[in-house]
């Protein structure tokens, strides 16, 4: 069992959070959107510690992961902008010494 392994604490902190496909996501969306409902970190935490843990793992996870998808994007074009930005420095260098 899962909760049995003695490392699943370190697996949890060690979690490959940007690799989390979307079927995952859409298999765990009917479940947080019972959020409120019966699933809740107060209910949670009263049935046992780990479990509201857990829970606010997993929530956090699935939030981390539908801004990733807003963020990730933005960091690509920040590193091709990052990359033209050098070149045209280098550009620049070159024209002020012609000019020197």
């Amino acid at each position: 069992m899962l909760l049995n392994d003695i490392k699943f604490l370190d697996k949890l902190r060690n979690y490959e959070k940007d690799g989390i496909n979307e079927e995952t996501i859409e298999l765990l969306e009917p479940y947080l959107k019972q959020q409120g409902e019966w699933l809740n970190l107060t209910f949670a935490n009263k049935a046992s510690k780990s479990a509201g843990g857990i829970l606010n793992w997993v929530v956090n996870i699935h939030d981390y992961h539908l801004k990733s998808k807003i963020v990730k994007p933005k960091q690509a074009f920040l590193v091709v902008m990052e990359g033209k930005l050098k070149v045209a420095m280098r550009e620049l260098e070159k024209s002020q010494e012609e000019l020197r």
